[in-house]
């Protein structure tokens, strides 16, 4: 069942006031945070500004949590909200509230999108990445919990930690680690920045930066963790998909975090056919939270390479902790 993010949000940011009704206007407390003239409203759309142009620092943020339907009829009604100069971003990647599904891929969670504008209003990527870490392990334990009440009584947990692992047993020499790196247009149509690959049995690996299109600010690769000063590509995003073509296994299984990797890059013309998410077995095979992919693997001891961007980090996080399923430990 989909929960709001306002409150989560509230509760790990000291100097925020969370206001819950339907008529703003009876709180004394947002009339006076709407009188300010350093007051901006986050909402996409028409007379937007965009974060990085806004002229001088807010004062408030006034977020409104809820549906977008419902959040535009509480707007329509609002005489005090729709006075409000508004604010927007363009999101690095979509959101990971898998338990609503968005109306377009641009669209983020109330939690999501405070953690990016805060972070582009501060010049601080990654400063609020752990308001993110308790968002995905709340949306992992909603999804847990839905799939145990989903479980036909005849099916024991132990049976599904059987399939999953005898299906990682067979698959693991074919085992292909995948992590596509990718940002969103305006449009909200993905756009590739890198593609990462390592066969799990061994082999050399794939690495691919993509040019990007022109007009990309630089904060979209600072805040995926490139090396800003090396600013050398491969190729354009058809170059990267003969490359690929040329060096994926044919009985490749791939493997990403979560399925919306797959999703993205077959968006962007790619072929995939057998499939594993690694979290979604991972959360069969040990239940209970799944956390996030580079913090589990660092727990179980890797060390993850800094200044290449996220894709290799997540390749090395996904294969040691195949290492340890498949051992056992």
């Amino acid at each position: 069942m989909p929960i709001g993010t306002a409150r989560l949000a509230h509760l790990m940011l000291p100097n925020s006031v969370l206001l819950v009704g339907l008529e703003p206007e009876r709180s004394p407390e947002f009339a006076r945070i709407a009188e300010d003239p350093g007051t901006w409203l986050l909402f996409p759309g028409p007379g937007s500004v965009d974060v990085k142009e806004l002229p001088a620092q807010p004062r408030h943020l006034v977020v409104v949590d809820g549906t977008w339907d419902n959040a535009r009829k509480l707007l329509e009604r609002s005489p005090s909200l729709r006075r409000l100069p508004r604010v927007t971003f363009t999101p690095a990647a979509p959101s990971n509230y898998r338990i609503r599904r968005e109306p377009a891929p641009a669209c983020l969670s109330t939690l999501e999108a405070v953690a990016t504008t805060l972070e582009l209003l501060e010049a601080a990527p990654g400063r609020f990445e752990p308001l993110r870490r308790v968002f995905n392990l709340m949306v992992d334990r909603q999804l847990a919990f839905s799939q145990d009440k989903r479980r036909p009584s005849r099916h024991t947990p132990r049976d599904g930690r059987r399939a999953a692992l005898s299906r990682l047993r067979t698959l693991y020499p074919h085992l292909l680690l995948v992590s596509a790196t990718t940002t969103l247009a305006p449009d909200g149509a993905p756009i590739l920045l890198q593609l990462c690959a390592r066969r799990q049995a061994g082999g050399p690996e794939f690495r691919y930066r993509v040019r990007p299109p022109p007009g990309l600010p630089e904060s979209a690769f600072q805040n995926f963790g490139f090396d800003i000063e090396k600013r050398e590509v491969d190729g354009d995003l058809a170059a990267c998909r003969e490359a690929w073509s040329r060096w994926a296994p044919a009985d490749a299984a791939w493997t990403t975090w979560g399925p919306a990797c797959a999703a993205r890059l077959r968006a962007l013309g790619f072929t995939v056919t057998e499939h594993v998410d690694l979290r979604g077995l991972l959360a069969v095979i040990r239940p209970g939270p799944v956390g996030g992919l580079e913090a589990r693997a660092t727990g179980l001891g890797a060390r993850l390479p800094e200044g290449e961007g996220r894709g290799p980090r997540k390749i090395e996080a996904m294969s040691v902790i195949l290492r340890r399923l498949f051992d056992g430990g």
